[in-house]
C-alpha cells in the first residue's frame, strides 16, 4: 500500500479531461509529446540491429496444438527482459527510455528527451494497478500521476467508452501464453493460424484473436474485439530476432492501434534496442510500485462519471463475445 501524509487535493476543479487527451494518454506518451514537439526536436534514429532471424521450430506445422505448445514453451523460458525503447506516436518526435519487464505481471517504461524520464514519463503495471505519469508540464496543462487499479478499471466510465489495457505493450513482445485446452484455430490462407479466445479478465465481452507464424511459433498480431464483434485495437510484433542463449526470439518493433467510440486511430509504434534475457539487477521490491511524487496531482481514472476527474493521493484501502463474426 502506498503511503502519503497529503490530503485529497482537487485537479484544477471542474475540470474535465477529454477523451482526445485520455485515447492519447493510453498510448502511452500523450500529452507530453505535444510540448515537445513544440520544442522543435528532431526524430531519433532508429536502432541499428542485426538480422538473427528466428529459426524455424515447426518443419510440419500441421499439429495446430503443437503450434501452441511452442509458443507457451518460448514464452515460459523468458521471465526477465531489459531494453532500451524509442516511443513515437503516429510520425511525431520519439522519446527514448528504457523498458523493465518481469512476467507475468510486471512492466515500468521511463522515456523522454533524449532519454530523460524527467522530460518525459513513467509508465508502470503490476498485478494490482497501471500508472502513467506525465512529468512534462505545459502551460494550462500540468504534471499528473494517472492510475487506476485494474478491477476497478474494468467497470469504470472509461473502459465503457474506451475499451483499453495497459498490459497490451506487454502482450506485444509476444509473451503471450495459451492456456485454453481447446481454443478455437482457423488456419489462414497466408499460412498463419488465428486463435480466438474470449477474455475471462478483461472489459466485457473482449475476445482476443492471436495470429500465429506456425512454423516459428511467434505471434505476429493480437487484435481485440468488444462484445459486439467491433475491433477496438490490434497490436504487431514484428522484426523477430533471435537470443540463441536463451533460445528465444523477440520483436524489434511494436505497433499498437486503438480505435476510439467513433472509430478514430491512434498508432504507437516502440522499436526496441537489444534485450537482455534473464539477466536482471536492481531492487525489485521497489521497481513495480507506482511512485507517490510530492506535489503533483494524482487522478483515479476509475472513479470519475462523466468524465470528471478528481485527484487523491495514492494511499487506498485495497477495495458472450456477441458478435457472429470477427472482422479483421
Amino acid at each position: 500500500m502506498f503511503k502519503s501524509n497529503r490530503s485529497v487535493r482537487q485537479w484544477s476543479a471542474g475540470k474535465k479531461l477529454g477523451m482526445s487527451q485520455i485515447y492519447v494518454l493510453f498510448c502511452v506518451v500523450f500529452m507530453c509529446l505535444a510540448g515537445i514537439v513544440q520544442s522543435g526536436c528532431q526524430s531519433l534514429p532508429r536502432f541499428k540491429t542485426d538480422r538473427r532471424e528466428a529459426p524455424v521450430v515447426m518443419a510440419d506445422p500441421s499439429d495446430l496444438r503443437l503450434v501452441l505448445q511452442k509458443v507457451n514453451e518460448q514464452s515460459r523460458r523468458v521471465e526477465f527482459l531489459k531494453t532500451d525503447a524509442r516511443i513515437a506516436v503516429d510520425g511525431m518526435p520519439g522519446l527514448r527510455g528504457d523498458l523493465l519487464v518481469e512476467r507475468p505481471d510486471n512492466l515500468r517504461l521511463k522515456a523522454g528527451l533524449m532519454g530523460m524520464s524527467e522530460l518525459g514519463f513513467d509508465l508502470g503495471y503490476n498485478r494490482d494497478l497501471f500508472w502513467v505519469w506525465k512529468k512534462v508540464a505545459t502551460p494550462g496543462d500540468p504534471s499528473a500521476l494517472f492510475y487506476a487499479y485494474h478491477h476497478e478499471f474494468r467497470n469504470s466510465a472509461i473502459q465503457e467508452q474506451l475499451p483499453l489495457q495497459p498490459k497490451w505493450l506487454l502482450d506485444g513482445l509476444g509473451l503471450f501464453e495459451f492456456v485454453d485446452p481447446a481454443p478455437e484455430i482457423r488456419s489462414r490462407k497466408d499460412g498463419m493460424i488465428d486463435v480466438v479466445i474470449r477474455e475471462a479478465d478483461g472489459p466485457r465481452g473482449t475476445v482476443r484473436v492471436s495470429t500465429v507464424d506456425p512454423r516459428r511459433g511467434l505471434i505476429v498480431q493480437q487484435a481485440f474485439y468488444d462484445g459486439q464483434g467491433r475491433r477496438v485495437a490490434y497490436v504487431d510484433s514484428q522484426n523477430y530476432r533471435y537470443y540463441p542463449e536463451t533460445q528465444v526470439s523477440l520483436p524489434q518493433r511494436v505497433k499498437i492501434h486503438v480505435f476510439d467510440a467513433s472509430g478514430r486511430e491512434t498508432k504507437m509504434v516502440v522499436d526496441f534496442g537489444e534485450f537482455a534475457v534473464n539477466s536482471f539487477h536492481g531492487d525489485r521490491e521497489n521497481l513495480w510500485k507506482m511512485p507517490n511524487p510530492d506535489d503533483v496531482p494524482m487522478i483515479d481514472l476509475s472513479v470519475q462519471g462523466k468524465m470528471e476527474f478528481q485527484t487523491e493521493t495514492a494511499e487506498r484501502t485495497s477495495r458472450d463475445w456477441g458478435g457472429s463474426s470477427i472482422r479483421r
